[in-house]
């Protein structure tokens, strides 16, 4: 009985952790656009971000292929979520 209850409070919590990762990628992509619309000059900035970021995903799929680079993406959100800096600055 407990053990079904742990596995079904473990599915909600699942789901509610997925749910919150979309709404932040909502969220993310909404602010984003205001700040772009509020301030134009910003635009070029933006789309060099990109086209380094897209040299550096190419970059990294020809040194390590696709499943490393995936891996090495994910290493890098979660140092970044885990990092105790950034609760520090505020």
């Amino acid at each position: 009985m407990a053990e079904q209850k742990a596995e079904r409070m473990g599915e909600k919590i699942l789901l509610r952790d997925i749910f919150f990762g979309m709404l932040m990628v909502f969220v993310i992509l909404v602010v984003g656009s205001i700040i772009l619309d509020q301030f134009p000059s910003l635009l070029p900035v933006w789309e060099a971000m990109q086209v380094h970021g897209k040299n550096l995903y190419d970059i990294s799929l020809e040194e390590f292929g696709p499943t490393r680079t995936v891996l090495l993406i994910i290493g890098i959100i979660i140092l970044i979520g885990t990092s105790t800096a950034v609760g520090r600055r505020f």
